[in-house]
């Protein structure tokens, strides 16, 4: 099996980090104040905003190392165009659905529309969409440019 290429390893590792800082995220800060984890708007948050740095570090750090990967073939692009639209597909419904979310199940108490939190989650469940996908087609696109760059020599 030939090696795999830079963006396609990039896109791996910047989804295994933003699963890490996802959990990490979630479940840190209730162990940081060693109680239970809890399922509240508070590590809903928490998880947002570290899952997203948890991806873009990954995507940063395997970029870099991954420098001596061949080019992405044109399975690696479809494949990073498809993630994009998957992800935007699933992922703004989501979100959405976080902002209006009076009850998001039994294990949150008390939940009411009237969350001061509830905006704020959204939004970070937004922009951690628009970066995943951007990152996505990004590294697509790495494509062109490679191929762009080997045309102008």
């Amino acid at each position: 099996m030939p090696p795999r290429s830079r963006a396609f390893v990039t896109a791996i590792s910047a989804g295994l980090c933003g699963l890490v800082g996802l959990l990490l995220g979630g479940y840190g800060v209730d162990l940081v104040r060693l109680q239970r984890p809890d399922f509240e708007y508070g590590t809903l948050t928490t998880a947002a905003i570290v899952g997203g740095l948890g991806w873009c570090a990954g995507a940063v750090v395997a970029w870099r190392l991954a420098s001596d990967r061949p080019q992405a073939s044109r399975a690696d692009v479809a494949l990073l165009v498809l993630g994009a639209v998957v992800v935007l597909s699933f992922g703004v419904p989501i979100a959405r659905s976080l902002r209006y979310a009076a009850n998001l199940g039994p294990m949150i108490d008390e939940g009411s529309l009237d969350e001061p939190l509830l905006p704020v989650i959204s939004v970070a469940y937004y922009v951690d969409v628009i970066v995943v996908a951007i990152t996505l087609v990004g590294l697509a696109a790495s494509r062109l440019v490679a191929v762009g760059r080997r045309t102008a020599r």
